[in-house]
């Protein structure tokens, strides 16, 4: 049995040696492939090329065009210029470029458009005339958009700049199991993938709405008996999502803690000790803020003997089996904190 296991291991072992290899091997075939660095910086501030010499479209059509072997044969005409600037941007061929800006065909963008409105290259593509290689630094997102369209007053609405994204469309993240896991995203305290920006979507009444109808999963009965408490204790924010302080209040005024069962009372009083270990301006007094037994204690008798009594010289007298035994549990407390 022992060689066979020694066997098996040995061919675990090799099969992910085996798995490595090749993922590793199509990893540096995959670049390969990989087109060369392109300098914006030597063409454009180096050589003075304007953006349009290059992207011909770039004011008279929707896409601005990447550059053909024509285009750049027009400056790197000779043999040895092309085998040193032109060559490492083909692949099979052709020339191919890395559009680390493209933009999804769902949305719609127009160069000409933005073009006949005088809107300047770099005004999006921030940098790009200083980089010395292409990357999605340069890429134009949704925050970059609006940062453009919202001071001057263009329309907002998804359709706009979507040819499929309206209000009633849902991220790929909003699939599967989203239900559950929206809040740890909406809770996160770091700016958001655009796809799960909350806000782009709903406002806070949805949410209020939808929590009203639809409780948490984790209240359940447990939940109800026992683990709230703690939960509101350590985040009470997250409860005030949905509840207000009423809300506890009027729940606790009607059903009794599950402590508050035989000896909590009378004889035993073991309810005191919840709040004497040590004393504490919440629990208890949640509830009960004006007990008569707490508001009447009995002053302390005002001869020498009282007043300069010790704790213990009053447990001589007063502790079980004395005299006049004290009515309450002795919690080793100084009898001087609440007979005065």
């Amino acid at each position: 049995m022992g060689k066979i296991l020694k066997n098996s291991k040995v061919l675990v072992a090799a099969g992910l040696v085996f798995m490595f290899g090749c993922m590793m091997a199509n990893e540096l075939a995959t670049y390969k492939k990989r087109p060369a660095k392109f300098s914006h910086k030597v063409h454009v501030v180096k050589q003075s090329i304007d953006c349009e010499d290059c992207h011909t479209q770039a004011k008279d059509a929707d896409h601005a065009g990447m550059p053909t072997l024509g285009t750049c044969s027009l400056c790197h005409s000779s043999d040895e210029d092309a085998a040193k600037y032109i060559k490492p941007f083909e692949i099979d061929g052709k020339i191919s470029w890395t559009e680390a800006t493209k933009i999804p065909d769902e949305v719609k963008f127009s160069h000409k458009l933005h073009a006949e409105k005088g809107a300047a290259c770099e005004e999006c593509h921030k940098g790009i005339k200083d980089s010395d290689g292409i990357s999605r630094k340069v890429r134009v997102d949704m925050d970059g958009c609006l940062k453009c369209h919202n001071p001057k007053k263009i329309a907002a609405d998804c359709k706009t700049c979507h040819k499929d994204v309206d209000k009633k469309w849902k991220p790929a993240s909003h699939e599967h199991n989203w239900k559950r896991m929206h809040g740890q995203v909406a809770r996160a305290n770091v700016v958001p993938p655009m796809e799960n920006r909350c806000s782009l979507c709903h406002t806070d009444n949805t949410c209020a709405a939808c929590h009203k109808d639809t409780p948490p999963d984790n209240h359940n009965n447990f939940w109800r008996l026992r683990g709230h408490g703690v939960q509101a204790r350590v985040d009470r924010d997250s409860c005030a999502t949905c509840h207000r302080t009423d809300f506890c209040d009027r729940c606790h005024f009607e059903t009794k803690p599950i402590s508050h069962t035989g000896g909590w009372g009378d004889p035993l009083f073991r309810h005191c000790l919840t709040c004497h270990v040590p004393l504490r301006d919440e629990g208890c007094f949640t509830c009960h803020k004006n007990l008569d037994s707490h508001l009447s204690a009995p002053a302390l008798p005002s001869d020498l003997t009282h007043q300069s009594a010790t704790p213990n010289d009053c447990r001589a007298c007063h502790a079980k089996g004395k005299p006049i035994p004290i009515p309450h549990p002795d919690n080793g407390d100084s009898c001087r904190n609440c007979h005065h």
